[in-house]
């Protein structure tokens, strides 16, 4: 009966739970939420790791309400799209193939919304890594959606984990790109 409000931390944003993949420390506060904030069960296996990966998705997506949100750039959406596949490929891991598959979608998504935003008189070289890397998780995704051989699948990813190993230097052209408002209005200029 007392009134005691406390600020609920916005888990969109990284500060107060640290949203590193490998680190695993977001699905354990979901964990620790649930059963002791909100005096419910400990989750069942399974279902921490992809809330988790929707409250990653919010940051992502920019959904979090935040008027701090970080402006788009190449290289954080490079990074991001990367942190999909790696979620992906634990939900591979768990033998939630549907679930991968929809992830390594928004990873394509990214890697589309970066190709987009490259010029192709300047960026060309970068665009056509984008396609192979896209088509690498697409080919990925045919054999998630066919429920395929793990083999398969293995050799699919390691396509797509050398492709990274030659990853454009995102930074180097990032004030050339369509992300950057002057140079969007010079191309829009341009157009007319």
């Amino acid at each position: 009966g007392v009134f005691d409000p406390v600020p609920i931390p916005d888990l969109t944003r990284a500060g107060k739970v640290s949203h590193d993949v490998a680190a695993r420390d977001l699905e354990r506060f979901i964990a620790v939420i649930v059963a002791g904030e909100f005096s419910g069960r400990e989750p069942v296996p399974g279902v921490t790791g992809p809330l988790a990966t929707f409250v990653r998705a919010l940051r992502i997506s920019g959904q979090s309400g935040d008027l701090g949100v970080e402006q788009r750039s190449p290289v954080r959406d490079w990074a991001d799209a990367q942190m999909i596949v790696t979620l992906a490929e634990q939900q591979i891991e768990t033998g939630n193939l549907a679930l991968a598959s929809l992830l390594l979608g928004g990873a394509r998504a990214l890697l589309l919304l970066i190709y987009e935003r490259l010029l192709p008189s300047k960026q060309q070289t970068e665009r056509d890594w984008l396609t192979a890397q896209s088509r690498a998780l697409g080919d990925v995704q045919v054999l998630l959606n066919r429920d395929d051989s793990p083999v398969l699948i293995g050799r699919g990813l390691a396509r797509w984990e050398a492709g990274v190993a030659k990853a454009p230097d995102f930074a180097a052209i990032e004030h050339q790109t369509l992300y950057r408002e002057d140079v969007l209005a010079a191309f829009l200029a341009d157009q007319d």
